[in-house]
């Protein structure tokens, strides 16, 4: 019984393989009344006479198609194969006659397009295309050879009456995007070359030594694979003079992996409807393409070269400096490789906000150059010679530290110049490098008011006003109110108290040390969170004083430390709760 079942499965398959050869490798045979019976891949080429008199070829050249009338030129694979799929789906829509005395009225006497089909071993199958139907839906047909008139769609002769050239691969220089190793763009004042080896990233050669803009070659190299054209001009041109290709105003010359020459694509005259003449160094053909594609290639040494003026990794940092000339702030990064903080080392010791210290590194490494002066003459015309502000950062790894100088403000005050100390380019910044790298020590003090962990807490008493409540913990994440009543608290309301509290983080420092509280309402807190904590006596207190004049913040301190914050005022909605927004 088990020998009978495996041969039924084996059998199962077997017929489902049959099946996919038959559908998908010989292709599908269609049923029912169709005006050309016919497998594509019976289909060795096939030819259209137009109602202009232009016969046009298209051949497969093994998995390839080709145009070989009225021009020697690729074909659109894509384009071909639907066709032919929508050819053999195409239905016979009803008889006229058979043996008619005259096919004139049919404009068949005088076909206006003719298809033939050429198949391998097969003999040809013609389809003869005369005049639309009165309703204009249909068009009358028949075979060569045969007597029967019949209508196909109006639509699909339409098409066909198109001629060949619909099916002519509109690419104007294929190539594999992946293997290109150079580009180089050719203008009449000068070129611009970028290569890339292997996996190492795009580096410019000429007009200078300089990393590439990875994402601007790419797309440039895309746009190039991409262009297509807009109309086929002239397939062997008497005088590319006339097209303005003998001195083009762009080359772009591709070398791919292996090949000892480039491929060039040129860029002639303006052509007609916001066009350009093109032609490429592997065909002759003179092609029309839009202005906006060549827009895309039309790229000069700015757009290509890298932006970034600070290339380093932001884990390997272990120092970073800031200076100016009034003031000065270090901050050193400490503590073990998986819990590292930074610190601020001067002008005094204390802890350090890492997030503020974090959006310095962004902000370094994040820098763009908006403009670029490779041959600057004496820093002094930029106040380079003096900088108004430095960076110094110490990366591990590195012999020497990266040092950028912060130079004047461009006339136009369009941005502000820098320029790396082991460089000699200088480049023009947005303008708001000059406040990410004030050196301001307060601004890097941490702004940590309160850091807990959670599953530590196991009482927190809430108090505003008259209201004192009191939960604590019964389990896992399981609390319950204690005072002002008893009942079981929610676990997902206690869970968003837990969630304030744990982390409270100041927005801005007000006062490090104040000796008077009163000012921000902290000698007498409006509300205070009191936290009592796993395996210590004294609990924590989060002290919430008043808000300030625009009524969106709030002055809040711990109560066992000296600084005072300023915090968004939903820390108040988030704490100011009663037993009934608590309990379940």
């Amino acid at each position: 019984m088990r020998h009978a079942r495996l041969t039924l499965i084996l059998l199962f398959v077997l017929a489902a393989l049959a099946a996919y050869v038959f559908v998908y490798e010989r292709g599908e045979v269609v049923e029912g009344p169709v005006a050309l019976r016919f497998a594509p891949d019976e289909v060795t080429a096939f030819e259209i006479k137009d109602p202009a008199g232009t016969l046009s070829r298209i051949a497969r050249k093994g998995k390839a198609w080709r145009m070989t009338k009225p021009a020697d030129a690729r074909a659109d694979k894509e384009a071909v194969t639907q066709f032919l799929d929508d050819l053999k789906r195409l239905g016979d829509e009803g008889e006229i006659g058979e043996n008619l005395k005259s096919l004139e009225p049919y404009g068949l006497d005088k076909p206006r397009s003719t298809l033939t089909l050429v198949r391998s071993k097969k003999p040809s199958l013609t389809l003869l295309l005369g005049e639309e139907t009165p309703d204009e839906a249909n068009t009358y047909a028949m075979l060569k050879g045969g007597s029967r008139v019949f209508v196909v769609r109006a639509s699909v002769g339409d098409q066909i009456a198109r001629g060949g050239s619909q099916f002519r691969d509109k690419t104007v220089l294929p190539f594999a995007v992946a293997q290109v190793e150079r580009v180089t763009l050719v203008r009449p004042g000068g070129r611009v070359t970028a290569e890339r080896k292997s996996k190492a990233p795009w580096r410019l050669t000429e007009p200078l030594q300089t990393d590439g803009d990875a994402m601007a070659l790419e797309a440039l190299v895309l746009a190039a694979h991409d262009l297509k054209a807009a109309e086929f001009i002239a397939d062997e041109p008497a005088d590319p003079a006339f097209f303005g290709l003998d001195k083009p105003r762009l080359e772009v010359r591709l070398r791919s992996k292996g090949q000892r020459s480039d491929r060039t694509i040129s860029f002639g005259r303006e052509a007609p409807a916001d066009r350009l003449y093109v032609r490429t160094s592997t065909e002759p053909t003179v092609y029309a393409v839009a202005k906006a594609d060549f827009a895309n290639l039309d790229k000069a040494l700015g757009d290509l070269r890298a932006k970034e003026v600070l290339a380093f990794e932001h884990d390997g940092v272990t120092s970073v400096r800031l200076t100016s000339p009034l003031a000065e702030v270090q901050l050193v990064r400490t503590g073990p490789a998986d819990e590292r903080r930074w610190e601020i080392a001067k002008p005094r010791k204390a802890a350090a906000d890492d997030r503020t210290v974090d959006d310095v590194l962004y902000a370094l490494s994040g820098l763009r150059a908006e403009e670029f002066v490779d041959k600057p003459g004496p820093l002094a015309d930029y106040a380079l010679d003096k900088p108004r502000l430095q960076a110094e950062l110490t990366v591990s790894g590195r012999k020497t530290p990266i040092q950028l100088l912060v130079g004047k403000t461009a006339a136009d005050q369009s941005g502000v110049f820098v320029k790396r100390a082991d460089g000699a380019t200088v480049y023009r910044v947005p303008q708001t490098v000059l406040g990410d790298l004030a050196p301001e020590p307060t601004r890097f003090l941490s702004r940590q008011v309160l850091k807990l962990n959670r599953d530590d807490i196991e009482r927190i008493v809430l108090e505003h006003g008259r209201t004192r409540l009191v939960i604590e913990r019964q389990g896992k994440d399981r609390w319950r109110i204690t005072s002002p009543r008893k009942a079981e608290a929610g676990p997902a309301k206690v869970a968003a108290i837990l969630f304030t509290l744990e982390d409270v983080r100041g927005d801005a420092l007000v006062a490090e040390a104040p000796s008077d509280l009163a000012p921000y309402g902290l000698d007498k807190p409006g509300l205070s969170a009191e936290i009592t904590l796993k395996g210590r006596r004294e609990p924590e207190r989060l002290l919430v004083g008043d808000t300030t004049e625009d009524g969106n913040r709030v002055y809040v301190k711990r109560e066992s430390a000296t600084q005072v914050y300023l915090k968004d005022r939903h820390l108040l909605d988030d704490l100011r709760k009663d037993v009934d927004d608590l309990k379940e």
